[in-house]
Order: structure tokens, then C-alpha cells, then sequence
């Protein structure tokens, strides 16, 4: 793999390694890896920076407000330049078409940190720490909320874990809007109401905050996904060993503070296995130059 845009950029096999931990030893070391967050971040830039630096490479922060694409030279020629200097990139963007479009001129590998359309790197992570907990991807996941870009790339990665199941309860509007990324995929289904049948043999209930990228709170969007907000209540008609998960940051919308440090609970081992999955796609990465 060349670069890591979306989880469909990956082989199936290779998608199942880096989940289980089964990757040949690959070596950056001394490669010099530009890390450029045009959206806040904390996990991922920690354990991006962490990642690299533990497996021998140079990460490199870039502030594209200090770099001359803030004046007038253009995003085309920013990205040949990086050429010069740079063995990879580490992109988090407000807009996946920059991903893109940074693909087309850098000739080296880049991985998405997030984008508004996909989190692979995020699911990643989940999956691995739920690989941990379970010792099994045979799992029940139900996804409560907005069918945002993590959702989109838990359902990228239900095509390749055909013994994944996947539950989504989000309002119909939002369901109407995301059709195109569910269709025919029998391991997927959503619904408008919560599913209490699956909700009571579901291994993991997970959710994220209602607007995405740092973008203003819609209240429309908000009220039409209250009822979907993980409480005390709904936790409690799981089963005993079941994991409640979120990406952080959270502003206490979608899910209660009792619930996210429940006893239940894994958004610390996610935050913690951040570092791992980095490592497990840095690894997966083809590093030799082109």
C-alpha cells in the first residue's frame, strides 16, 4: 500500500493483519514524515508523533499558516516542494478532495488523520483494542448517532469483516443521506428506532459527537438524534461484557459522563492503542522511493 486514504485502500488480508498484529517488520527508519493538522487534534497527533519516533523516524510538524500557501503560493506547488524534503505525510484536512489532490504531487505515502469524509485511522485503533478485549472480530457493534466519517469507515471495514455485524440507530434523514455507503452490504443495517433485540446481544455500543470536523452544533440535527444518546438505561440492557466506545472528545451530548467512564467502558484503551495503530499502518506502508 502506497498511501492510507480510506480503509478500501487496503487488502482485505492486509486490513486483517494489522487488526491481529500479524505485519512483517518494516523499517523507517530516518525517514523524515511531515505532520500537517489543518484541524485541531490531540490523540492523533500524540501517538502519530510517538509512533514515529519510536520506530526510528523524524516526525516534523507543519503549520500551514506559517508556510508561504498562506500568501499565494499554491497548494500544487506546497506539495511538489514537500518532495524535497519529506519521506511521507501524516495529513488531517477539513475537505478528503485535498487528500486527493495532495496524492496526485507528493510522490511519497500519506495517511489521512481525518478528513470530513473518513477516520481510518480511528477505526483502526477500535478494532484493535476490540480484538484485544473479545479475541475475535465475530462481533455484534451497534452505532448510535450520526453516520459521520468514523461511521463511514466502521462500514468500510464491515465489508472486509464479513463476521462483523453492524447495528446503526440514527434519525431517517441522516439514513437517507448515507444510503450510497450501506447498500448491499447484509452484515449493515440501520433503522430510525433502537433495536433492542440486537441491542441485548451487542458486544459494543459506540457513538461520537454530533457535528463533525469542529463545525458549529446544528440544533435541528441535535434533536433529531437525542433519543439515540447513550445513558445509564440503555447500557444497562447489554450484556455483562459489553464495551462502550467513543472517539473523544466528547461535549456530553450524544453520551453521559456515567456511562463514558463506566464501568463498561474502553475510550482509555482506545485513546491508549492510538500509538499501536499507527504503528501497525506505518508498517503496512510501501516506503521505498519512487
Amino acid at each position: 500500500m502506497k498511501s492510507f486514504l480510506n480503509i478500501s485502500d487496503l487488502e482485505p488480508t492486509l486490513f486483517r493483519s494489522i487488526i491481529t498484529g500479524s505485519l512483517k517488520e518494516v523499517d523507517i527508519n530516518a525517514k523524515n514524515i511531515g505532520c500537517i493538522y489543518e484541524k485541531p487534534s490531540t490523540r492523533t497527533r500524540l501517538s502519530f508523533n510517538l509512533a514515529i519516533r519510536e520506530m526510528g523516524g523524524n516526525p516534523i510538524d507543519i503549520d500551514f499558516k506559517t508556510l508561504n500557501i498562506s500568501r499565494y503560493e499554491s497548494f500544487v506547488d506546497t506539495f511538489r516542494v514537500f518532495n524535497c524534503y519529506l519521506d511521507g505525510l501524516i495529513y488531517r484536512t477539513e475537505s478528503h478532495s485535498k487528500l486527493i489532490r495532495a496524492k496526485e504531487y507528493f510522490n511519497f505515502p500519506i495517511i489521512n488523520a481525518l478528513s470530513d469524509l473518513s477516520h481510518p485511522c480511528q477505526i483502526i485503533s477500535d478494532l484493535i483494542t476490540l480484538y484485544q478485549n473479545f479475541n475475535k472480530l465475530d462481533l455484534n457493534i451497534y452505532w448510535f448517532g450520526d453516520i459521520n466519517n468514523v461511521c463511514y469507515s466502521l462500514i468500510e471495514s464491515a465489508k472486509y469483516l464479513n463476521e462483523l455485524n453492524l447495528m446503526i440507530s440514527s434519525s431517517s434523514k441522516i439514513i437517507n443521506l448515507s444510503k450510497n455507503i450501506i447498500k448491499d452490504l447484509k452484515n449493515v443495517k440501520v433503522t430510525d428506532e433502537i433495536d433492542y433485540d440486537f441491542l441485548n446481544k451487542t458486544d459494543c455500543v459506540m457513538t461520537d459527537v454530533y457535528e463533525s470536523m469542529n463545525d458549529k452544533l446544528d440544533s435541528k440535527k441535535v434533536n433529531s438524534l437525542k433519543k439515540y444518546k447513550i445513558d445509564k438505561n440503555l447500557m444497562s440492557r447489554t450484556k455483562d461484557n459489553c464495551r462502550f466506545m467513543h472517539c473523544l472528545p466528547t461535549n456530553y451530548i450524544e453520551v453521559e459522563k456515567d456511562v463514558l467512564y463506566g464501568n463498561k467502558s474502553l475510550v482509555l484503551e482506545q485513546a491508549k492503542n492510538w500509538t499501536l495503530g499507527q504503528k501497525r499502518i506505518l508498517q503496512s506502508l510501501d516506503w521505498n522511493d519512487k
